[in-house]
């Protein structure tokens, strides 16, 4: 089960001088957060397929990173005749993929057979990339009608959301 994080207004991260650090817009400094989470291995993070899911995760205190789309975590790099020869993790997701880290991939729970198909192809690659860089890698699934997770807590609320876990 992932740590649930206490928060404020905007997602920061404990720094030694403040509890945030904030720019002159008075916004908190997203370089120092993103650190301290590419540096805290032992926090869990949850990736989901968009940011609505993940806002609804991260405003309930869990640590999640939005992909747009259940592709969105790595490339792919095809030949000429279309054969898929290499993938890898974004930039984005490399920093945070350490040895030891658990990621939790939160993708939808889509009705549809063909889409379902390409999620779990899509989870399987990600997966592999992941555990490639010696990270514990677990696919939340859930039984329920809901297709994402916020529609989990829209419909059945927070500690629906809770229970998933």
């Amino acid at each position: 089960k992932p740590t649930r994080l206490a928060y404020s207004t905007h997602l920061t991260a404990p720094s030694t001088r403040s509890n945030a650090r904030h720019t002159n817009t008075g916004a908190a400094d997203s370089s120092d957060c993103w650190r301290w989470v590419s540096e805290k291995t032992d926090l869990t993070i949850i990736l989901t397929e968009g940011a609505k899911k993940a806002a609804c995760l991260l405003s309930h205190g869990y640590p999640a990173i939005a992909q747009p789309g259940s592709y969105g975590g790595y490339s792919t790099v095809t030949s000429a005749i279309g054969q898929t020869t290499d993938r890898a993790l974004l930039p984005e997701l490399e920093c945070i993929a350490t040895p030891g880290r658990t990621i939790q991939i939160c993708f939808d729970n889509d009705t549809k057979l063909t889409t379902r198909q390409n999620v779990h192809t899509a989870t399987r690659n990600l997966d592999q990339l992941l555990e490639n860089s010696g990270v514990k890698v677990s696919v939340m699934k859930w039984k329920r009608e809901s297709k994402g997770i916020d529609d989990i807590v829209s419909s059945e609320g927070a500690e629906a959301l809770h229970n998933v876990f």
